[in-house]
């Protein structure tokens, strides 16, 4: 199917929920170009629609596009500064960046916002390992 199929069959779908589902069954199965296809499609109705900012800068960050993540999740984070979901996706991107302080600062953002997400302890753990691993080089 390509682009303007997949932008088609988008249009159709009602609300951001199931987009974000579509979206999220993508990148999972490692596709991640269709999963910024469903993403970047649904945001033209749901342009405030944070899970699907972070999703869309999640599927970004598997194929390389830093920069293009980093804007995703900085409107994430405009629009909800209280996002833990925006402020751990940011803490990834900055630690695939090789940049653990920063995603330490957002990790610890994150786990204060929402202290029952637990993924964030192995993440934090994680990000000292890359940070002490660098200082050492």
């Amino acid at each position: 199917m390509n682009a303007n199929e997949w932008r088609g069959l988008i249009s159709k779908i009602l609300n951001s929920s199931e987009a974000f589902k579509q979206a999220y069954t993508f990148l999972r199965n490692g596709e991640a170009r269709l999963c910024t296809n469903v993403c970047k499609t649904a945001l033209l109705n749901y342009p405030e629609d944070i899970n699907l900012l972070c999703l869309l800068s999640r599927a970004s960050i598997v194929l390389k596009l830093f920069e293009e993540a980093q804007g995703y999740l900085n409107e994430a984070t405009r629009l909800s500064p209280q996002s833990s979901i925006a402020r751990e996706t940011y803490g990834d991107l900055m630690l695939v960046q090789a940049r653990p302080d920063e995603a330490l600062r957002e990790y610890r953002i994150a786990k204060k916002i929402n202290p029952k997400r637990t993924q964030i302890d192995k993440k934090i753990e994680h990000a000292k390992l890359v940070q002490k691993e660098l200082k050492q080089k």
